[in-house]
């Protein structure tokens, strides 16, 4: 039809009496070489697919399709090929993919602590080799864990209320936490960012943490310093 020879960029004449392969890439196990997968459909049956496809320009592009066997009552059994045009889904799909490993990339090279947090539980879904050493755990094993639990420290203090809070006016804040780990009074600055649509696909919230505590003393001995 009309959308198949604009798909193919050709006319009937171009492909009339050519197998399907005339349209397809050099893989030897694509779709519409596998001639012996179609024999074994029933009357009626459908075999699905996905696959790249070549058009007469040289044009490389991904369809997914549907081949439909039906018996004609004289001459040879005939299928029915019927294609939609994907490419532009695929497209998006790697470019989402490649954005995902970019913002992993930058996550896990960073010095501070970050971590992607689901908007609905706060569970990680993504956190780096310096917020792991911050909660003294593997990463892997704080992949699904809420922030709060892996932070008891921050929780008690109101980080899950602060959290809510950005998600809720969907803006960037800061918090600074202080506290007593194994004697010693550190001090913590949070930044909470809500995140529409996180690397995921859904909305998140990006969590940065930075260990501020030689820096808010060095700031409090300047202060000393300047009134004395």
């Amino acid at each position: 039809n009309r959308s198949a020879r604009r798909m193919f960029a050709g006319e009937l004449a171009d492909f009339f009496h050519a197998p399907m392969s005339v349209v397809a890439t050099d893989d030897m196990e694509h779709p519409f070489r596998q001639t012996q997968a179609l024999k074994q459909l029933h009357e009626g049956q459908v075999h699905s697919f996905e696959c790249q496809v070549r058009a007469r320009d040289g044009r490389l592009f991904w369809v997914v399709g549907n081949a439909v066997a039906s018996a004609t009552g004289v001459g040879p059994r005939e299928y029915t090929f019927a294609l939609l045009d994907i490419d532009r889904r695929r497209q998006a799909e790697e470019r989402a993919r490649q954005a995902q490993a970019s913002v992993q990339h930058i996550i896990e090279s960073a010095p501070l602590a970050i971590a992607v947090c689901d908007a609905d539980d706060l569970a990680i879904a993504i956190i780096n080799q310096a917020g792991a050493s911050a909660a003294g755990q593997d990463a892997m094993q704080l992949l699904g864990v809420p922030l709060p639990e892996v932070f008891p420290e921050w929780g008690v203090l109101g980080m899950e209320r602060d959290a809510r809070a950005a998600l809720r006016q969907r803006s960037l804040s800061m918090h600074e936490y202080r506290f007593i780990r194994h004697g010693q009074q550190l001090t913590w600055e949070l930044r909470f960012m809500p995140l529409e649509q996180g690397p995921r696909g859904q909305p998140q919230l990006l969590v940065l943490a930075t260990d501020v505590t030689d820096q808010r003393a060095a700031q409090a001995a300047q202060l000393e310093a300047a009134i004395a």
